[in-house]
């Protein structure tokens, strides 16, 4: 399209064109049957004006921009004051799973906001077992002494962290923290070990460290920051591997129903046994186990992308819709199912804070893709346009 005729379609969206630029437009519609109604040829610009921007786009560059929009605070401080998201080139997708259709096809009925109640995302909240079945809700900004059956003292809920203060060795329990869908917290084990929990995680710990070494056990997702102590190695179990270490800091994501466990090491060294192999990470290495029988893989990966949900941040790179469904699920505490299997392949890059309503994320993607979700209280349904 020659750039005289692109600028009078674009005037022709924002007024009455002249009668020279009317003759110069129509000529050119005459040489071109196809090419009739003026409102589609508009959209067809702007879809082509975003490609190119994608094009443009310095992905290290975009990456580091959201790095200094989004500083590291912990997740019910960054709460306060109007939410905000930031995303690297809002989200990216990629061309292969067609990005120009996707966007080319805008119309009036493709950018109505999906007309839902609101759907926010999780808040911070756990329940807390002690070894005789007793079971203390933990909710947001409480302040309480928790003590046993026995009126031993145990923890204490302090300000979204739940922090052990049990000292009696002889007295040591078998404790159990647990976030159900749309929560997240965090604990202070007996040694100082921080953890933060995802949604639809438990920890189970001793209330006080008395062996040789610290072990804990996860289902689901958590993030560690390991108190050192070289005489006393920390152990984190999950279904099908063990984690030993000695003060460092690292992701474990080992949820029942994914078909894979990742241990994302972000500070120091860690060993992941399997089978009786030994796996050594560093540093941006990441240890990935597929439940379908293959051999585990150890390789390099942006950290962020794995960590960055305990400081309320969505990172996703390259992330298949199914992949990117279930910890939506997860979070806000949704149902969710494709009406169409194609949609699951669907690959999105991006970063949004976590806190964002469940309807903007939703706007974003639609707006990026060819996928449409309708929205039913919690249920939500995926379908192409």
């Amino acid at each position: 399209m020659p750039d005289r005729i692109e600028h009078i379609i674009e005037e022709a969206a924002r007024r009455e064109l002249s009668g020279e630029e009317r003759r110069e437009l129509e000529e050119w519609l005459a040489s071109h049957p196809g090419e009739r109604d003026i409102r589609d040829l508009w959209h067809y610009l702007e879809a082509g004006r975003i490609i190119r921007r994608y094009r443009a786009i310095d992905e290290r560059k975009a990456w580091t921009k959201v790095d200094q929009r989004t500083t590291r605070r912990a997740a019910w401080a960054s709460r306060v004051g109007r939410w905000r998201w930031w995303a690297a080139a809002a989200v990216i997708l990629p061309v292969a799973v067609g990005i120009f259709w996707g966007i080319s096809r805008w119309g009036t009925d493709a950018v109505k906001p999906v007309a839902v109640q609101e759907i926010k995302g999780g808040v911070t909240k756990a329940f807390f077992e002690m070894a005789d079945g007793k079971v203390v809700s933990l909710e947001e900004n409480q302040l309480k002494d928790i003590v046993s059956s026995s009126g031993t003292p145990l923890a204490k809920d302090s300000v979204n962290t739940l922090v052990v203060t049990a000292e009696k060795k002889e007295a040591s329990e078998l404790c159990r923290i647990w976030v159900p869908q749309g929560g997240e917290y965090q604990v202070v084990l007996a040694d100082g070990t921080r953890v933060w929990i995802n949604s639809e995680s438990e920890l189970r710990f001793p209330s006080v460290f008395t062996r040789a070494e610290r072990v804990v056990e996860l289902v689901g997702e958590a993030y560690f920051e390991v108190s050192r102590d070289t005489l006393h190695p920390f152990v984190v179990i999950t279904g099908e591997t063990s984690i030993r270490v000695l003060g460092t800091s690292f992701n474990v994501c080992s949820y029942k129903e994914d078909d894979f466990e990742q241990v994302t090491l972000a500070q120091g060294a860690v060993n992941v046994n399997y089978r009786s192999q030994k796996y050594r990470l560093e540093p941006g290495e990441q240890f990935e186990l597929k439940k379908d029988g293959s051999k585990p893989v150890v390789r390099e990966v942006n950290t962020d992308l794995y960590t960055s949900w305990k400081d309320g941040m969505f990172r996703f790179q390259d992330m298949p819709l199914d992949d990117l469904m279930q910890k939506l699920q997860r979070w806000y505490n949704i149902k969710y199912f494709f009406v169409h299997a194609a949609c699951r392949d669907y690959r999105f890059t991006g970063a949004i804070r976590r806190d964002v309503d469940f309807r903007e994320f939703v706007a974003l993607m639609e707006k990026t893709t060819n996928v449409h979700f309708t929205i039913n209280g919690n249920t939500v349904m995926i379908s192409e346009k």
